[in-house]
């Protein structure tokens, strides 16, 4: 991701979900089409000693250049709540279990004295 990743976060969910079957490489082909997402290995890139002489696509649909994404006013961004983050472990998972990610440090851990 190049830039701001908070909008370009659902569409890329989006393109999994609709292609969690298909080959690597048509997903990150899929993937290469959102703005602000830059997949490396679709690129030829050439260098001359450390200073970058070009980057080009290695396909015919993949984007030339990848724009900088940004989010104009962050504060108005809604960020997810702890219940919609197990909403989405559930629903990319199958598994309705607490995602640690979500969880306060330390949260579930045993100590042992």
């Amino acid at each position: 991701m190049i830039g701001d990743g908070e909008e370009a976060v659902g569409e890329i969910n989006a393109v999994l979900a609709a292609h969690r079957d298909s080959p690597r490489e048509h997903v990150l082909r899929e993937l290469a089409h959102l703005p602000g997402v830059y997949i490396p290995s679709l690129y030829d890139v050439e260098y001359n000693g450390a200073a970058l002489v070009s980057v080009r696509p290695r396909y015919a649909d993949v984007p030339e250049r990848v724009e900088k994404r940004t989010v104009a006013d962050l504060a108005e961004w809604p960020y997810p709540s702890i219940s919609s983050s197990r909403w989405w472990r559930s629903s990319t998972t199958g598994s309705t279990s607490r995602c640690s990610a979500a969880a306060p440090a330390g949260a579930g851990s045993a100590r042992r004295g």
